[in-house]
């Protein structure tokens, strides 16, 4: 059960928003509405890790055990896979790698470990 209580942290609606705003541009990000993707060799992989570790570490939540972050890591990889494929599927420009999708998943899951590691140190 997800409790408000749990690890003394209480998000609001402005972080709900503040998250939902990221995923938004993130989505946004990923067919390529902010200008050219990075020119260097993994680029491309590394800005899908880091835009899916600031999900993950900002979700909205608390969580309260394991399977909640199993969850939400695997909800925020399927994000991430469904994204893939649709510019895979409609848009076709030589984006929807799946090693995007495996960087957005890998991303997810250690912000999701790091923001676990900030509770259980506070």
């Amino acid at each position: 059960m997800i409790r408000p209580d749990v690890h003394k942290f209480r998000y609001k609606m402005p972080h709900v928003c503040l998250w939902l705003a990221c995923l938004v541009l993130v989505a946004g990000g990923s067919v390529g509405w902010f200008g050219p993707r990075p020119q260097f060799a993994g680029g491309d992989k590394l800005m899908h890790f880091a835009a899916y570790l600031v999900l993950g570490y900002l979700f909205p939540r608390p969580l309260s055990n394991f399977r909640h972050y199993l969850t939400v890591w695997l909800g925020l990889s399927a994000i991430g896979a469904f994204l893939e494929f649709l510019q895979w599927g409609f848009i076709r420009a030589g984006i929807g790698d799946p090693l995007d999708a495996l960087a957005n998943s890998l991303g997810a899951g250690l912000g999701l470990v790091l923001f676990k590691y900030a509770v259980n140190r506070s």
